[in-house]
C-alpha cells in the first residue's frame, strides 16, 4: 500500500483514488482488465482516465471498482457509513455521496483483483436487483431515470435466462 500512501501525500487536494482492477476466474486466472470490460464499451465510455461525477451518476454504476478504492479518513468523518439498505450497490452510493463533495481522482495503475466464481454475490443470478438498487440510488442524487448500462445489463440477463429456461426445457424433454 506505499503507492496508496505516497499518492496521498503528494496530493492533499485529492480526497479519494482508486484504480485498475483485473478481472479474474475462480482460479485466479486473469480474463479481461476492468476498463476493457463490456460495461466501458456498451456505454461508449471513452475517456476512463479522468474521473466524471456526471459518468458515475448518469451512465455507468459500475465505474468505479469497489476494491481499488482507497480515501481519507476525514472523508469518512464527514460522509458517514455506508447505507445498509442497499445490499449490491452500498459501495456506488457512497461514492456517490463522496463524488458529489470532495475530489476523486484514478490512476492507471492495477490496485486489485476482482474474482469472478459461480457464487459470486455480484453475478447475473442477482443483476435485476442489482439493477433496481443501482437506479434507487442514482434517483436519490437526482440522476437521470435509466442509464445506458442498465438496457444492457437488463437484455444480458433476460438473454442469460432465457438461455437456462431453453436448457432445462431441452433436459426435461430428454427425460
Amino acid at each position: 500500500f506505499g503507492f496508496i500512501i505516497d499518492f496521498f501525500q503528494k496530493n492533499p487536494m485529492i480526497d479519494m483514488v482508486y484504480g485498475g482492477c483485473n478481472i479474474v476466474n475462480a482460479d485466479r486466472n486473469f480474463i479481461v482488465r476492468f476498463e476493457d470490460d463490456y460495461g466501458f464499451r456498451k456505454c461508449n465510455i471513452r475517456n476512463y482516465a479522468e474521473f466524471s461525477y456526471d459518468t458515475l451518476l448518469n451512465v455507468y454504476s459500475g465505474l468505479i471498482p469497489q476494491q481499488t478504492v482507497f480515501f481519507r479518513r476525514s472523508i469518512f468523518d464527514k460522509v458517514g457509513y455506508l447505507d445498509e439498505t442497499y445490499n449490491f450497490t452500498m459501495d456506488y452510493e457512497y461514492w456517490l455521496r463522496i463524488g458529489a463533495r470532495y475530489k476523486i481522482k484514478r490512476v492507471d495503475t492495477v490496485i486489485a483483483n476482482f474474482r469472478m466464481h459461480p457464487e459470486a454475490k455480484t453475478n447475473f443470478k442477482n443483476r435485476y436487483a442489482f439493477i433496481r438498487e443501482s437506479i434507487r440510488a442514482r434517483w436519490k442524487h437526482g440522476g437521470r431515470k435509466i442509464a445506458p448500462f442498465y438496457l444492457y445489463a437488463g437484455r444480458l440477463a433476460l438473454k442469460t435466462c432465457l438461455k437456462q429456461i431453453l436448457i432445462t426445457l431441452r433436459i426435461c424433454k430428454n427425460r
